[in-house]
């Protein structure tokens, strides 16, 4: 028969372990977006035109052309191909009593307006220019409105854009992204045919990668193998914690 010591600490140390768990979940994430954009190959907006027209995931680098005319950003009124604008307010979400005299609450952040341009524009890198369509596609732009703290890329952290922090000292949290004409710009969606012409977009699998990023190529690939060093120091952090949390429950 097995006897533990401290059985309590068996089950921190499965909570370490799930978070080593987790870990490894977003360190593959962040993998499979580093290879995405590696065997992706650069190519020539021309030879896109030129080649078969058929569906299929490109990338490619050159600078931004309007449209239509330029769009003037709600908040700060700058000319730009495209802005994502929110403004969110610090509400109350939860008030616990934790005894007589003291409760707990929690705040959070209640999205009162979004503002995002969906008008199509041109990336052109000086063989030819063709469409790009915003919808639903990730854009990380110029930040013109807002603090340190992202809240228009939440879920993407620190790869890409700004990274998300939801603490505040105000109650209104404002934040304005746009992308500026003749901004040069990385783009990596999906090539689609269309009644209109020629597109790239944002691909139908919401699993596949793809953004476009006022950073460069290099820059980006060089913070995701940064995150995904930083995630493999965490999960040996946290199975080295485990172990330990297991063998002192014996």
């Amino acid at each position: 028969m097995i006897i533990l010591r401290n059985p309590e600490f068996v089950g921190l140390a499965w909570v370490f372990l799930l978070l080593a768990g987790v870990l490894y979940w977003k360190r593959g994430v962040v993998l499979r977006r580093a290879r995405a954009i590696t065997l992706t190959p650069t190519a020539r907006i021309a030879s896109l035109l030129d080649g078969p027209r058929e569906q299929r995931m490109v990338e490619v680098k050159g600078k931004l052309v309007a449209a239509c005319p330029l769009f003037k950003a709600p908040y700060s009124g700058r000319e730009c191909v495209f802005y994502h604008a929110i403004r969110q307010d610090l509400i109350e979400k939860a008030s616990q009593r934790i005894d007589r005299r003291r409760n707990r609450t929690e705040y959070g952040y209640l999205t009162i307006e979004e503002f995002r341009s969906e008008a199509c524009f041109f990336i052109d890198d000086g063989s030819a220019r063709i469409a790009v369509d915003p919808k639903g596609l990730k854009i990380y732009g110029h930040r013109v409105v807002g603090g340190d703290t992202s809240i228009i890329n939440p879920e993407e952290d620190e790869l890409f854009g700004p990274k998300m922090v939801r603490k505040s000292s105000s109650d209104t949290v404002r934040e304005e992204q746009i992308l500026a004409p003749d901004r040069r710009v990385y783009l990596l969606g999906e090539l689609v045919f269309d009644a209109n012409g020629p597109c790239i977009c944002a691909p139908k699998d919401a699993n596949t990668t793809s953004l476009l990023s006022i950073r460069t190529e290099e820059t980006i690939l060089e913070e995701l193998g940064d995150k995904a060093r930083n995630y493999a120091i965490g999960i040996t952090v946290t199975l080295l914690i485990a172990a330990g949390t297991f063998a002192f429950s014996w």
